[in-house]
């Protein structure tokens, strides 16, 4: 019955991949403009790196207050 499931399971995540996959290649003059705006691979890493930096004082709040809960 485990067999099934992780059978089932794989299916439809490559279905999903493959669906996704799709809508990526019908809409890829879209994609390139997000791509271009957004900066390549630098921009996506420094707005990633921008995002991070700015969660960090989120998360220290956070943990003081699952601090006050103990």
């Amino acid at each position: 019955m485990s067999a099934l499931f992780n059978l089932v399971k794989t299916v439809v995540m490559l279905t999903v991949l493959a669906a996704a996959a799709l809508a990526l290649y019908r809409r890829k003059d879209q994609v390139k403009q997000v791509w271009a705006s957004l900066g390549g691979a630098e921009g996506v890493v420094l707005t990633t790196s921008r995002l991070v930096e700015s969660a960090g004082p989120v998360r220290d709040l956070i943990d003081q207050f699952a601090n006050l809960k103990k």
